[in-house]
């Protein structure tokens, strides 16, 4: 689509306002959101049935972003996007509210951005781990929901009945396991061979659990790490994903958002006259001969009978 083009005007008029001093340092950022603002006007006027308007406040949403950044970078200089700040969070400690630090974040730069421009295998390998995880606590949950109701109310399980209490499962299994030694065999449906299986799929899930953990601290240090040693070709990268990127997807949205559109209004409106009127008359005819045999059965005083003949004619209905 023509909306594409918006792209290159982006990257020549904006990007070059990070990385290049002198130009960032005397932009006036009112004026630049107003030349864009004309740019995305004058290229819309160019596409039939697309609201200029939309696209504008699209821009606008998106410049409140932009707009912070360049005013960090005019007072701070290109090196306020190498730096992390402490992450503070509100948490009660002795029934008190204190702020404290959990982790870092970067100054200019999500840090999830960084991962997903830059640590995208390490991402990539957190996410199978946590649905690895996922995977492992659904298992546990159908076995557990499909033990019988004898197990459940067991000491077996919590006051709550609603989850296995660890100690308990442990000793249960060590019973398990000496009368399988002993030649005891269960089925595969009993709850001697699910809770076996439940307490092996808890140790896998630990595991899981801890890698998740570890490795989650080890993406979190290493994105902080990775912003306070970004490249100047870095930061250009990095700032063109978060101004630009979303900017031009949600434009490139525009034209598909409007045909989707008008092909659901379209839909609707063969849908609604998909029967066509001679089908209708066909329907109605059937209607009014059931009307008519129904009428003929009915019985009544002379003076009702001449009401009913009196409505088949209205209905002209022999």
């Amino acid at each position: 689509m023509k909306l594409k083009v918006y792209k290159t005007y982006y990257q020549h008029n904006m990007i070059k306002i990070s990385i290049d001093n002198k130009f960032y340092r005397t932009l006036m950022i009112g004026k630049e959101e107003a030349a864009l603002s004309t740019e995305i006007f004058d290229r819309i006027n160019q596409i039939p049935l697309i609201d200029k308007y939309a696209a504008f406040q699209m821009l606008s949403n998106q410049w409140e972003t932009i707009a912070g950044d360049i005013e960090i970078l005019q007072t701070e200089g290109i090196q306020a996007a190498k730096i992390v700040d402490p992450n503070l969070v509100i948490k009660k400690k002795n029934n008190k509210e204190v702020e404290v630090q959990d982790g870092w974040k970067g100054h200019i730069f999500p840090f999830e951005l960084v991962q997903e421009v830059y640590l995208q295998e390490q991402v990539q390998a957190l996410a199978t781990l946590q649905n690895q995880a996922v995977e492992l606590t659904s298992e546990v949950d159908e076995l557990f929901e499909s033990l019988s109701d004898e197990t459940k109310d067991s000491d077996l399980t919590n006051e709550a009945k609603d989850k296995l209490v660890a100690g308990e499962l442990t000793k249960a299994v060590k019973e398990i396991t000496a009368d399988i030694k002993k030649g005891i065999v269960y089925g595969e449906d009993d709850d001697e061979t699910k809770l076996v299986r439940i307490s092996k799929l808890q140790s896998e899930l630990k595991t899981v659990n801890k890698k998740v953990t570890d490795q989650t601290a080890a993406l979190h240090l290493q994105t902080k790490q990775l912003i306070e040693n970004l490249l100047d070709d870095q930061v250009t990268n990095l700032l063109e994903q978060k101004w630009i990127t979303p900017l031009v997807i949600n434009l490139n949205e525009i034209p598909t958002n409007k045909l989707d559109e008008l092909s659901q209004k379209i839909n609707y409106l063969a849908t609604k006259y998909e029967t066509t009127l001679v089908e209708v008359n066909e329907q109605l005819k059937e209607s009014q001969t059931a009307l008519a045999t129904m009428m003929d059965e009915l019985t009544g005083s002379n003076h009702d009978l001449e009401g009913i003949k009196a409505l088949q004619n209205l209905l002209n209905i022999e």
